[in-house]
């Protein structure tokens, strides 16, 4: 929760960030698991935006171990 309100304030790409045109990754670290969430935005209304996150995943290890 607490990375979902600082990505409320701030524009930090290591916790949200844009894949393509409409759909963006937020991340986060929790416990030593990275978590993803894919999400896009919804502007349908002009006074207020609405995030959707569609699913997400757990990545399992970092690119650099290479441990396949």
């Amino acid at each position: 929760m607490y990375n979902i309100d600082l990505a409320e304030q701030t524009n930090d790409p290591r916790i949200l960030k844009k894949l393509n045109d409409e759909i963006w990754e937020f991340r986060t670290l929790y416990a030593g698991i990275q978590i993803r969430l894919l999400a896009f935005w919804d502007k349908t209304d002009n006074k207020k935006t609405l995030v959707i996150s569609t699913h997400g995943f757990i990545k399992k290890y970092p690119k650099f171990l290479n441990l396949k």
